[in-house]
C-alpha cells in the first residue's frame, strides 16, 4: 500500500512538472529593429568588408564611450543600448553582460526611469534603449533576469503612454508626441508579459493598440504635403530616432504591406528627397551633415535618416538614398556614432547599385504646404551649393522660429546665411526688418507666408516670390532667385528683391567665422577655406549704409543651444550685416572658390540687373525677375 501510495504521489508530481512546464510562456527574440530568421545573415554580413571595419569601429566607439561616460542615468542608458547592438552582432555573453551591467542602473533609478511623472522625453529615452537592450540581449540573458526587466519596462510602458511630465508639448504635432508613442509601441512590441496565458491577456496589448493608432494620428499631423517636416529637419531626426524603430517592429510584427509608408504614412514618402536635397557633407563637431537651419532649428543634424531610410522608405527612392549613405558615412566619420554604425549595418543593402540623386530629380525640392524651396548645384562633395526659401505657410504649436520671406546659403565648404538658432528673438533673422535698430530682446509674431510663385530648373536653379512677415514689415514681397548655370561666370548667383510698405534694414546673418569686409557697394565674405561670397546692394535709401554688428546665435537659449557647429568646433556668435533701404531692395551675391573673381554685377535702368553676361530683367513688382 505504501509503495502504491509513493508511486501515486510520484506520478502527480511528474504531472505537475509536466503542466508547470507547459504553461510556461514562450518568446522569440529579437523582434523590434530585426527578426529572429535576420540574425544569421547579419551575422555573416560583419564577417565580410565594409561591414566588418564597421563592426570593429562599432566596437571601438562602444569602449571609449564607456570610458568618458558619467555616473548619470543617460550615459548607463546609452551604454546598455550599444552593448546590446554589440551582443547581437558577436553573440558574445561577454557584451550581454555589459549590457546588463548598465541596465541595473536604469531598473533602479528612482527620478526618472521609476517616476510616473519625470519629464518625459527623458523617460521615453530610456524606455526605447531599454526595450531594445531587452530583445537584443533576450537570448544572452537568464529568464529571471528578462523576467525582471520586462515587469519594470511594463510600468514605464504604462506611465510614458499616460502622461510626458513637465514641460510637455501635447500638441499631436509636436515631436514630443512622436518620442511618446514611438517609445511606446517599440516597448509594447519587444517586451513581454510573463503574467499572460490563455485566460489571461497581456497587459501590453492595449497600449500597442494606442500607441499605433497615435503615432499614425502625429505623422499625419507633423509631416506636411510633400515631405516637410513641419518642426524642421533637425527636430525629424530627432523624431524619427523614436518613430522609425517603433514603425519597423510594427512591420516585422505585422508584416511590411500592412504598415507600409504608403499606407500609414503616405505624406512621409518624399521626406528623404528635402532631406537629401538639403544636406551638404560640411563636417561639424559629430559629423558632416550640414543642412539649412529653418525654424528655431540648428545647421547641424546627423545622418540616422538616411542608413533607417534604406529599411523603410520606397524601392525606387534606395539607390540615391544608398548614394547619399556613402556621401555623409565613410571611414572618417565611423567612429562618431556607434549608433548610426550599427543602422549602417543592419540596413545597407548589398544587392543595389548607388544612383545619383542628380539623376533622381533631387536637385530642386517643394513642398507647397509649407512654401519652402530649395535649390541645389550638384551631388559630389562639400563643395556642393545649397539654397532654401520658405514662405511659412503653416505654422505649428512646435518648433516656429520667426523666419517668414528668410533664406539660407550654404556650400563651397562654408555655411553663409544662417537664421536666429534656438530663440524666439528676431535678430539673428536674416530677413527684411521695419526699423534701421533691431533690438536683440525682440520677438517676432507667428504670421504666415504666402508663395505667389515658383520656378524650377533641371540644373537646380528657380526661383520663388512670397509674400508675409512676422518681423512687421507691411507689404512685404521678396523674390528669391537661384542660378547655377554658369553663364554669369560665378559658381552660384543668388538674387534677393524686397518691396514693402515700411521695410527700412536688410539684414543677413553669416557665421562669424567667416571673414567680413564691408564694401562701399556692399560686402564680402571669406570662408575659412577661402571660398568666397560677394553682395552687391541695390537701394532707395536716401543715403544708404551697410554695417554690421555682433548677434548671439540662439538668443538667450541656453539649454540645447550647441551654436554653429563647423569643421569640430561651435562657433557662438554670427556677423548680422546690415543695408538700409526705403521699402525697395535688391541684393546680388555671387559665390565663388578661392582664387576665382567674381563676374562685376550692375544694373541697365530701373529694369535689369547685369551679372557677367547675363540680363535679369524686373518685369513686375510682385515677381521681379525672369531669366533672360
Amino acid at each position: 500500500m505504501k509503495q502504491f501510495q509513493r508511486f501515486f504521489f510520484f506520478l502527480v508530481w511528474l504531472m505537475i512538472l509536466h503542466l508547470g512546464s507547459v504553461s510556461q510562456p514562450t518568446f522569440e527574440h529579437p523582434r523590434g529593429l530585426l527578426i529572429k530568421s535576420e540574425l544569421t545573415k547579419i551575422r555573416q554580413k560583419v564577417q565580410t568588408e565594409p561591414f566588418k571595419s564597421m563592426f570593429s569601429k562599432l566596437k571601438e566607439c562602444t569602449i571609449r564611450m564607456a570610458q568618458k561616460a558619467e555616473k548619470t542615468i543617460s550615459d548607463s542608458s546609452g551604454l546598455s543600448r550599444m552593448y546590446a547592438y554589440n551582443y547581437l552582432l558577436s553573440e558574445q555573453t561577454s557584451d550581454a553582460e555589459l549590457a546588463w551591467k548598465y541596465a541595473e542602473g536604469v531598473l533602479n533609478n528612482k527620478n526618472i526611469f521609476n517616476n510616473p511623472v519625470s519629464r518625459g522625453l527623458d523617460r521615453a529615452t530610456l524606455l526605447r534603449n531599454l526595450a531594445e537592450t531587452y530583445d537584443l540581449c533576450f537570448n544572452g540573458w537568464p529568464e529571471s533576469r528578462c523576467r525582471e526587466v520586462s515587469e519594470i519596462l511594463i510600468f514605464a510602458t504604462m506611465t510614458t503612454a499616460s502622461n510626458m511630465g513637465y514641460d510637455a508639448n501635447y500638441a499631436i504635432e509636436s515631436n514630443w508626441m512622436g518620442v511618446r508613442y514611438g517609445a511606446v509601441l517599440l516597448a509594447s512590441i519587444v517586451n513581454d508579459d510573463w503574467k499572460a496565458n490563455e485566460k489571461v491577456p497581456s497587459r501590453l496589448t492595449p497600449f500597442e493598440w494606442d500607441a499605433s493608432k497615435r503615432l499614425v494620428d502625429h505623422m499625419t499631423a507633423n509631416i506636411h504635403s510633400n515631405g516637410w517636416n513641419s518642426e524642421s529637419l533637425s527636430y525629424f531626426s530627432y523624431n524619427w530616432s523614436f518613430v522609425a524603430p517603433a514603425l519597423i517592429a510594427w512591420q516585422n510584427r505585422t508584416g511590411i504591406s500592412n504598415v507600409s509608408l504608403e499606407k500609414i504614412a503616405p505624406k512621409a514618402l518624399n521626406a528623404l528627397w528635402g532631406y537629401s536635397t538639403a544636406t551638404v557633407s560640411i563636417p561639424g563637431t559629430s559629423g558632416k551633415v550640414m543642412q539649412p537651419d529653418f525654424s528655431d532649428d540648428d545647421p547641424m543634424s546627423s545622418y540616422f535618416l538616411i542608413p533607417i531610410g534604406l529599411r523603410l522608405f520606397p524601392e525606387k527612392q534606395k539607390p540615391g538614398l544608398l548614394w547619399m549613405l556613402q556621401y555623409l558615412s565613410g571611414p572618417d566619420t565611423w567612429a562618431s556614432n556607434a549608433e548610426q554604425l550599427f543602422y549602417n549595418i543592419l540596413w545597407t543593402p548589398e544587392n543595389i547599385d548607388s544612383v545619383n540623386p542628380e539623376k533622381m530629380g533631387w536637385l530642386t525640392y517643394y513642398d507647397a504646404d509649407q512654401g519652402l524651396a530649395l535649390f541645389r548645384n550638384r551631388f559630389q562633395d562639400e563643395n556642393d551649393i545649397v539654397a532654401g526659401f520658405t514662405a511659412t505657410a503653416k505654422r505649428v504649436r512646435g518648433h516656429q522660429g520667426f523666419d517668414n520671406l528668410g533664406f539660407r546659403i550654404l556650400g563651397l565648404g562654408s555655411i553663409w546665411a544662417v537664421g536666429a538658432g534656438r530663440t524666439g528673438q528676431i535678430a539673428g533673422q536674416t530677413c527684411l526688418f521695419p526699423e534701421r535698430v533691431i533690438s536683440k530682446e525682440a520677438e517676432g509674431t507667428k504670421a504666415l507666408g504666402k508663395v505667389l510663385a515658383t520656378q524650377f530648373e533641371t540644373d537646380g536653379s528657380g526661383r520663388m516670390t512670397a509674400s508675409g512677415s512676422c518681423l512687421g514689415v507691411t507689404g512685404h514681397v521678396r523674390t528669391f532667385i537661384a542660378d547655377y548655370s554658369l553663364k554669369s561666370g560665378a559658381e552660384a548667383v543668388f538674387i534677393v528683391t524686397d518691396y514693402s510698405d515700411n521695410g527700412k534694414l536688410w539684414r543677413l546673418n553669416s557665421p562669424e567665422f567667416n571673414e567680413l569686409t564691408i564694401n562701399s557697394d556692399g560686402f564680402t565674405l571669406i570662408a575659412p577655406n577661402g571660398a568666397w561670397l560677394k553682395a552687391t546692394v541695390f537701394t532707395n535709401a536716401t543715403k544708404p549704409v551697410v554695417s554690421s554688428s555682433k548677434v548671439h546665435y540662439g538668443g538667450n537659449t541656453k539649454d540645447h543651444n550647441l551654436g554653429i557647429s563647423y569643421h569640430g568646433k561651435s562657433y557662438g556668435f554670427t556677423n548680422a550685416i546690415d543695408c538700409t533701404t526705403n521699402g525697395k531692395i535688391t541684393v546680388v551675391l555671387t559665390l565663388q572658390p578661392k582664387g576665382k573673381e567674381h563676374p562685376p554685377v550692375g544694373k541697365e535702368g530701373e529694369d535689369t540687373i547685369t551679372i557677367g553676361g547675363i540680363k535679369y530683367k524686373m518685369h513686375d513688382s510682385k515677381m521681379p525677375f525672369i531669366f533672360k
